[in-house]
């Protein structure tokens, strides 16, 4: 009987075998007979299931499933074996541990020895994180889209808001004491505001707003907006804010934060028209990699978490997907622009931090800003500060901007305040006034220029020819307009396009007082 030994021998091993690697397979696998009754299951599917073997062999999927379910799979088994065919589906469904999986499901004949199919092996590979991560990808890619395109159309208006804001500061000096005159430029200002606004949360959205963080302490931040809180939201809407006495400080730029809660607030009062309770909470969070893997664009550590919460009707599944897009809204034509949470992203990714969104119809709404945490304990409790006064002054700067008009402006803000101005359309120009005639304290240039030279290259060939000339840059663009110019990393001082007269001068005064290091 020695061969037969041998044969049960090897029989044995290779059974052995075969369920070492059935059972160690990632994917759950069931083998059911013509039935209907499972005749072997691998420990995958028994872990989905949370049951044991024994409570599964000889039992049916009716056992385990919902009567529509358990008769929608019986059918499609018989279908495959009476066709000898096989199939593959996808699906997602809560499994018996409690976790919602989207499965790919195999379906194939097994035969007998004779060819005929006498049972169904299924395979359910669990491909949820694919799925998820293919819907970031798709997302990203949209979002990047859609940010170069308004991130161009916000730089060009830029320019055209800056001229007629400067225009406007000018007149206002010429009126007088015309009232109707002066009622009419403030309606022109306002609207001015109103589309420099546009184009700011257009920047942000598409990360090209020149930002300049600060380490900020965000309840003092939080705690100045009260009362204009309180005014935003109206007699209807309570709000309750609550943030613990040892808040880390955030590395953020101020005033994008308070136009993001804001939003966020005046967003959560229209969710609730006839009332309700808006709450502003803050914590310190540390995102682990598991949560980070799970994201688009996170990095794990610390940070400091600002959540707003709404009692609202909450925003459907389909909507939810596209709350972070430019100009989409579910507000009625005229009550919404649609920039509000697209300004809330931008800002939040610009500033390496991560926003998001957990809605449920007639359940409310509640939006998580993560911001980066700062190790730096000296914070800023608030970025509202008194309009500064400026000093008449003498000193000598080069101007160097190709837009006429636009250049224009800044001449006259500057050489009102008394500066000895030079203009410069492009680079070689400038590199001209630089190299002939006295020498200047100030090089103020745009980034984007013509003619081969841009405006960091000017001011490399500025600092070689006068080492101690202070250099001031402006764009419509932003950072990244510094990283297209290969400049990455700098920490440049900008004023950005459109800017008002205060700011220029301010930005001005604070580059030539600057010491260097």
């Amino acid at each position: 009987i020695t061969a037969s030994k041998q044969a049960d021998a090897a029989k044995q091993e290779t059974e052995s075998r075969f369920r070492a690697i059935f059972d160690s397979s990632p994917a759950a696998i069931t083998i059911k007979d013509r039935q209907g009754r499972f005749v072997n299951v691998n420990e995958t599917y028994l872990k989905w299931m949370a049951i044991e073997a024994s409570e599964v062999i000889g039992r049916t999927v009716h056992d385990f499933f919902q009567a529509e379910e358990a008769e929608a799979i019986e059918s499609n088994d018989r279908w495959i074996m009476d066709k000898g065919t096989r199939s593959v589906t996808e699906a997602t469904r809560t499994f018996s541990d409690g976790v919602r999986r989207t499965v790919l499901t195999h379906k194939s004949p097994v035969r007998s020895a004779d060819g005929s199919a006498v049972a169904v092996a299924t395979i359910l590979t669990d491909i949820t994180e694919r799925k998820h991560a293919e819907g970031a990808l798709r997302q990203a890619q949209r979002m990047e889209a859609v940010g170069q395109l308004t991130g161009g159309v916000a730089h060009d208006f830029n320019n055209l808001l800056h001229v007629m804001s400067g225009n406007a500061e000018f007149l206002e000096d010429q009126i007088g004491g015309n009232p109707d005159a002066g009622r009419h430029l403030e309606a022109i200002k306002r609207s001015i505001d109103r589309a420099s606004s546009l184009t700011q949360r257009l920047l942000s959205y598409s990360r090209k707003q020149t930002l300049s963080p600060v380490v900020a302490d965000v309840s003092g931040l939080i705690g100045g907006m009260h009362d204009m809180l309180g005014r935003s939201l109206g007699e209807t809407v309570a709000l309750k804010v609550e943030t613990p006495a040892d808040l880390w400080p955030a590395l953020i730029y101020t005033h994008q934060f308070e136009n993001a809660v804001l939003n966020l607030a005046v967003n959560g009062r229209d969710a609730m028209p006839d009332g309700g309770m808006l709450t502003i909470e803050a914590a310190n969070v540390t995102l682990d990699e598991t949560y980070a893997e799970q994201q688009e664009d996170v990095t794990p550590g610390d940070y400091v978490e600002v959540a707003v919460s709404d009692t609202g009707a909450g925003i459907s599944p389909e909507n939810l997907e596209k709350v972070f897009e430019p100009f989409f809204t579910t507000k009625d034509v005229g009550e919404g622009s649609g920039l509000g949470l697209s300004m809330v992203y931008g800002f939040a990714k610009q500033s390496g931090g991560h926003v998001a969104i957990y809605s449920e119809a007639g359940q409310g709404t509640t939006v998580r800003l993560y911001l980066p945490r700062s190790k730096d304990a000296a914070a800023q409790a608030s970025s509202r500060d008194c309009a500064p006064e400026f000093p008449m002054s003498s000193e000598r700067i080069l101007v160097v901007e190709d837009n006429e008009s636009v250049r224009n402006i800044a001449v006259a803000i500057l050489h009102k305040q008394g500066y000895e101005i030079v203009e410069a359309v492009g680079g070689k120009e400038a590199v001209m006034h630089l190299k002939n005639g006295p020498p200047f304290d100030l090089l103020f240039t745009d980034v984007i220029l013509p003619g081969g030279m841009n405006g960091v290259m000017v001011a490399e060939q500025a600092k070689q020819i006068q080492p101690d000339i202070k250099v001031l840059y402006t764009t419509g663009y932003g950072e990244k307009a510094f990283a297209s110019q290969g400049i990455v990393g700098a920490k440049l001082m900008t004023v950005n396009k459109p800017y008002r007269r205060a700011e220029l001068l301010e930005k001005v005064r604070a580059v030539l007082d600057e010491t260097d290091s």
